[in-house]
């Protein structure tokens, strides 16, 4: 924090100048409390005499004793002085108690003007917290946590239009904001298990018991649309329509709320056309109450007395009875300051409304961590020029392909950072190395290399080389499909001519190819070259999607042309793969996960019908705060979050896009260290019954 500096009568920050404090030392001090006295007593004037009801507002009711003590202060001189003088006037009258009376009276006032302190008055301000210093208790999951995400490509407003036209607001990176602080809240990977677990802690805190979300339940969404007089738009500081769109996105798309259980509202005020009318488009079945209702939206009605004890006002005293009906209370507050002053320094108004809840629906979010949206946390310093890294489900480690200065395939630890991140180096001699992929089912990966270098089959467990196959060479990008176990190569760069494919025009000629390689099976026990099917000039990436087993690979010219680089299309080729599947039946399995050495963490993971897991993790490390499981499917891996049940056990259930892959692997991990691994096996079926 830098340290403030002193600017006149005030403490203002050094970086942005802004007013922070007052100094003590200034020779202005004297003129502090008069001043905020005089502030204060017009601030009344303004706002109560037009309407006398705004004198129960909060910031009223502080004015208040700020300016009856100034107007205090203000007569007790004059007042002191009359009384004075009348005294005076009685005694020589000999009307001698009156007298007395006045002279008392005199007395008292000359006290309250002589013996009011600017330095006693100030140190009433001063807070007996010192800076940084929480008040209160913290709540939810991670208590206290506050979360700020800021995304300067939210918004890009520079003063001329609306600022609430969709010209000057990005969707995509305000969902995005959103999506981060309720991750960052929960402390969860994803959108879904995120809201998952902030309804559960509230329900916990509420006692309410530990249940998540259940349909039916409402849901009302209060917004700030303060400074409008009507249902028309204006140019004033009010709710983002972007921002409340995302918000309903989020409860309806990821919380799995239905648009009939939401309720946006502003009771008080009128629910802009901008807001009404972006979010009603995509959504018609969410309810939009305001304080006239009509255009779409509902007329407010009143709990009368909700609060007992307020302010005699029916302001304070009444609650709006969406607010009342609903479970879950989510308070999309308004920063007019921070924004306001945002625009004033020029840096496009970014988008830091703050998304708050009642009680810990959602903590705080305003994710106070603006540097760590899409920071680099740590650099590992590599020589050469690093290639592609793959993430290996058996073991945890990150394998990454580099070619200079020695080729070499090298294993990098996760959990540690910089130079120490890199744990073993496996050399790949004959190998220009490029492309890599694994098979979890046998640890084994397929290494592409460039020129004419054969590929290379290499056992991740020690970095021993198990096969080359020089039928297939200049290989960039690979894919594999775990749904047939194959590996496919983009071999742009291929200078084997036995292919039976065109060449190009290029010099030296290649011969573009997607090869094509079995990962092994019982019956086949080592890596086999299937074959190859003719590409096109540069094409260098290649893409699978396992569900329909179909490649997808980009090229400049096709079909290849050694006459000419113009002929031919440009575009996508897309190949399908009849392969059999690797695991066509629908199978009940298991997986054992035993602890990695240093830690004890163990499970039985149990998937009924190849889709649907559950499982109990016990002795969890000491202080964990997020578990999942990584499991290896027919389409990748894939990922079942926990929730923790007491100190050291974690409960996870999740449901398969993919069927768990017999003889796979499944990988628990605590805080984003792996702590246990098991191997996924086939179990038989037992009926039970009469």
């Amino acid at each position: 924090m830098p340290t403030p500096a002193t600017k006149g009568p005030f403490i203002v920050c050094p970086k942005s100048g802004r007013i922070v404090g007052f100094a003590s030392t200034s020779r202005w001090r004297f003129l502090w409390i008069p001043c905020i006295g005089l502030a204060a007593l017009l601030w009344i004037l303004i706002r109560v005499v037009p309407k006398p009801s705004r004198a129960n507002y909060p910031c009223q009711q502080a004015a208040i004793p700020l300016a009856s003590g100034f107007i205090a202060y203000l007569l007790s001189f004059p007042v002191a002085v009359l009384a004075y003088h009348t005294g005076r006037r009685n005694l020589r009258r000999a009307r001698y108690l009156l007298a007395g009376l006045c002279f008392l009276a005199a007395a008292v006032a000359g006290i309250v003007h002589l013996c009011t302190s600017a330095q006693e008055a100030h140190a009433a301000f001063v807070t007996s917290n010192p800076p940084n210093t929480p008040l209160g208790s913290g709540h939810g999951i991670f208590p206290g946590r506050v979360a700020w995400i800021y995304d300067p490509a939210a918004v890009s407003w520079g003063g001329a239009g609306h600022w609430y036209d969709d010209a000057c607001n990005n969707q995509t990176a305000i969902d995005g904001m959103v999506s981060q602080a309720v991750r960052c809240i929960s402390g969860q990977a994803t959108d879904a298990a995120a809201w998952d677990a902030l309804f559960h802690s509230f329900n916990r805190r509420t006692g309410r018991g530990d249940v998540g979300y259940a349909r039916g339940e409402k849901i009302a969404i209060k917004i700030n649309e303060n400074n409008v007089s009507g249902h028309a738009d204006n140019n004033n500081i009010n709710a983002s329509p972007h921002m409340v769109l995302g918000v309903l996105r989020q409860l309806i798309k990821q919380a799995g709320v239905a648009e009939s259980d939401i309720t946006v509202f502003d009771s008080s005020r009128f629910i802009t056309d901008n807001v009404f009318n972006k979010c009603h488009g995509e959504y018609p079945g969410v309810v939009f109450v305001d304080h006239e209702g009509a255009d779409g939206r509902v007329k407010a009605t009143f709990v009368i007395n909700a609060i007992p004890g307020s302010i005699p006002s029916s302001n304070q005293k009444d609650l709006a009875t969406c607010n009342m009906e609903a479970k879950y209370i989510v308070n999309l507050a308004l920063l007019k300051a921070e924004m306001s002053y945002a625009r004033h320094r020029r840096d496009g108004l970014p988008l830091r409304e703050r998304v708050l809840s009642k009680a810990d629906l959602l903590g705080r979010i305003g994710c106070a961590m603006p540097t760590l949206t899409n920071a680099i946390v740590d650099q590992i310093p590599m020589p050469g020029s690093v290639e592609q890294p793959r993430f290996n489900p058996v073991d945890g480690f990150i394998y990454v392909s580099n070619p200079d200065p020695t080729p070499a395939v090298q294993r990098l630890d996760p959990t540690q950072s910089g130079a120490a991140a890199v744990v073993a180096t496996f050399p790949t001699p004959g190998c220009g190395i490029r492309g890599i992929e694994i098979d979890p089912l046998t640890n084994t990966a397929v290494l592409g290399c460039t020129g004419s270098d054969p590929q290379l089959v290499m056992d991740l467990s020690n970095g021993h080389i198990l096969d080359t196959f020089p039928g297939v060479t200049g290989t960039d990008i690979e894919a594999f499909n775990p749904n047939v176990r194959r590996w496919y190569t983009a071999s742009s760069t291929n200078t084997n001519s036995g292919v039976a494919c065109p060449g190009t025009k290029d010099s030296p000629q290649v011969f573009p190819v997607v090869g094509v390689f079995a990962a092994p099976t019982r019956e086949h026990p080592r890596v086999t070259l299937v074959g190859a099917e003719c590409s096109g000039r540069n094409g260098h990436g290649i893409g699978v999607d396992p569900f329909s087993n179909t490649l997808y690979t980009g090229v400049r010219q096709f079909p290849a042309d050694p006459d000419s680089f113009i002929t031919g299309d440009v575009g996508v080729l897309v190949f399908h793969d009849p392969a059999p599947l690797a695991q066509p039946g629908v199978e009940a399995s298991q997986a054992d996960a035993e602890p990695f050495l240093g830690f004890s963490t163990h499970t039985t993971v149990h998937i009924d019908e190849s889709h649907l897991v559950s499982a109990r993790v016990e002795e969890l490390p000491v202080g964990t705060t997020s578990i999942v499981l990584n499991l290896t499917t027919t389409i990748g891996n894939e990922v079942v979050h926990c929730t923790s049940q007491g100190e050291n056990e974690a409960d996870c259930e999740g449901v398969l896009r993919g069927k768990a892959l017999i003889g796979g692997t499944v990988l628990v991990a605590t805080d984003g260290t792996p702590v246990a691994n098991g191997t996924i096996s086939a179990i038989s079926r037992r009926l039970v019954g009469n």
